[in-house]
């Protein structure tokens, strides 16, 4: 796991950061358990105004004040920076949902979020959604060399022209959308730099 403490917020309006009512951990460092390691183990909380303010920190959580429609270029301009971060939440007008995040991207990984949820219940469901990725992580399988040696060639293909549909995909390799939809799956896990357009119904390696 990354450096887990960190929870980083970009590109939130002074007015915004006052409603969040997110409390850093260090605040009530008078009163931390020595025996209780939760206690004090996070959120750290930063605040910055910029992407790349923010690719100079590195945590469990990077919030961005951004809409759902900039998801696409984002990913496609900075998945090798959001290295840095576990969880990268986008915050979205249009999602209307006032208990959790949304799922998160299938291929990007990032998540979607309603504004009102984080000056709302967000803070409260914070060390559970700690909790329930640490046990996620570490569900993660293994891959066999079997499958290694099948998406290299597609890992290739796509490195060469910079994106693709996946029919173009099924015509060189003669693999179903099913199993071409795996195997991107697969590389993600291994080199996590493919992501999917839904807007051009493609496949893109990321930068």
């Amino acid at each position: 796991m990354k450096k887990g403490r960190n929870l980083v917020l970009c590109g939130l309006s002074n007015a915004e950061k006052n409603s969040t009512y997110i409390e850093d951990v260090r605040e009530y460092k008078d009163m931390w358990e020595e025996d209780d390691e939760y206690s004090h183990r996070f959120p750290y909380v930063v605040y910055v105004d910029t992407l790349e303010e923010a690719f100079n920190h590195r945590g469990f959580m990077l919030i961005i004040n951004y809409g759902i429609d900039n998801i696409i270029e984002i990913d496609k301009k900075y998945r090798k920076k959001f290295k840095n971060y576990n969880m990268i939440i986008c915050l979205d007008e249009n999602f209307h949902n006032l208990h959790e995040f949304g799922r998160k991207d299938k291929y990007s990984g990032i998540y979607k979020m309603d504004r009102e949820y984080l000056y709302g219940g967000f803070y409260q469901d914070l060390n559970d959604i700690y909790q329930k990725f640490k046990e996620e992580e570490l569900s993660k399988k293994d891959l066999t060399l079997k499958v290694i040696n099948k998406i290299h060639p597609i890992l290739e293909f796509l490195k060469a022209e910079g994106s693709l549909k996946t029919k173009q995909i099924e015509e060189k390799f003669e693999y179903n959308a099913k199993s071409i939809e795996r195997y991107m799956n697969y590389i993600n896990i291994l080199y996590n730099n493919v992501g999917y357009d839904y807007s051009k119904n493609e496949w893109y390696i990321t930068k």
